[in-house]
Formats: structure tokens, C-alpha cells, sequence
């Protein structure tokens, strides 16, 4: 199974990906921000947001007004359940590490609801078999990138104090925070494509 995945094709496939969707993701996430406060709405453009990553593994593309699409309203009762689901399953194995795994195992419930139409129930199990055997590839990977922004950060951090530095810091800071959420959809994306292609 883990030659289907390797944690380098995960991470360079995630960044091309995120690269390719940059803007549109960057917009996106800022319009969700500012209409968070508006009641229905922001249920629709809640699960457009966290299952963009179906339409990018597809190199669809995604358009600037992407949450704003009725459609992902459509599957409110199916997705909020699951997530309620997935929440009380996580915090039920807290004590044994099991948010880490079962968040890596549950990880494509939604997108499964969204993007090929499955139940609550049936794209919980349908993500966890997915990705049996590929959850510690996935959880490297991730590991990886949450490590390299970590050593930027530090890095960042350090010049931060010198005084010539100054407003270049934060903006660099900025970039690269802005950065890492794209990267890991982008590496969500790859990895959903890679495995749920005929699900």
C-alpha cells in the first residue's frame, strides 16, 4: 500500500496545488471571514471552505466567489452531523491519542458527503478505510510542513528583534502564515485525489 503514497509526493503535489489555487483560496478564506456573522449563509460557505480541497485534486479550479455556491447548503444536515460525529468520537479517545489518528482517518468525511454524495455514517467508515495504511505517511507529511513553519517562524522570530529589520518581519511573518493554510489543502487535496479517486 504506502508506494500509492510517499510523504515527498505528498508535500510537493500539496504546494504545486496550493500554488495553482493561491488566490482564489486567499480570497475565499478572506469573504468567509467577513460573512461569518450571517446566519444560513455561513453554514454554506463553512463546508465550501473546509471541502474545497475535492474540486482542487481535480485541477477544477476554484472560482473567487467558490462559498457563495447554493449547492454546498444542500448537504447542511449530513455534514454538521458527521462532524458532530467525528468531534464526540475524537474526544471519546482523547486519552488514548486518538484525535490525532482519528482526525487522519476521518479527515475526508466531509468532502466525501459533499463531493460523491455519501451519508454521515457511511463517509465516516468510507474515510477510514481510505486511508488504512497510509495514516502515518499522512500524519508525516503534515508533521513536515508544520515543522518547517515552525523553524521559519523561530527563524523570524530571531531577526525580528534586530531594529533594521523591522516592518520586513512582519510582513515576511504574514506571508508565511498566510502561506501555510493553502499548503496544507493543497496537500489535503493531493492525498484525497490519490485515494478516494474511485470511492
Amino acid at each position: 500500500m504506502s508506494e500509492k503514497l510517499s510523504i515527498p509526493e505528498i508535500i510537493q503535489n500539496g504546494i504545486q496545488i496550493a500554488l495553482k489555487n493561491f488566490v482564489a483560496l486567499v480570497v475565499n478564506a478572506f469573504l468567509w471571514v467577513i460573512t461569518i456573522w450571517i446566519p444560513y449563509l455561513n453554514a454554506g460557505t463553512t463546508i465550501a471552505l473546509f471541502t474545497l480541497p475535492a474540486k482542487m485534486g481535480r485541477d477544477e479550479g476554484i472560482e473567487m466567489t467558490e462559498i457563495f455556491k447554493p449547492g454546498y447548503r444542500k448537504y447542511m444536515g449530513e455534514y454538521f452531523l458527521a462532524t458532530a460525529l467525528t468531534i464526540v468520537g475524537m474526544y471519546a479517545t482523547v486519552l488514548f491519542g486518538g484525535p490525532i489518528v482519528l482526525g487522519i482517518a476521518w479527515m475526508f468525511t466531509g468532502l466525501l458527503i459533499v463531493d460523491k454524495g455519501y451519508g454521515p455514517m457511511d463517509a465516516i467508515k468510507k474515510s477510514n478505510d481510505l486511508t488504512y495504511g497510509y495514516k502515518m505517511t499522512i500524519f508525516l507529511a503534515m508533521l513536515v510542513l508544520y515543522i518547517g513553519l515552525f523553524v521559519v517562524m523561530a527563524i523570524l522570530s530571531a531577526l525580528g528583534s534586530i531594529d533594521y529589520i523591522g516592518w520586513i518581519f512582519y510582513i515576511v511573518m504574514f506571508a508565511v502564515i498566510l502561506g501555510a493554510g493553502p499548503i496544507f489543502l493543497g496537500m489535503q487535496a493531493y492525498v484525497y485525489k490519490t485515494l478516494a479517486a474511485d470511492a
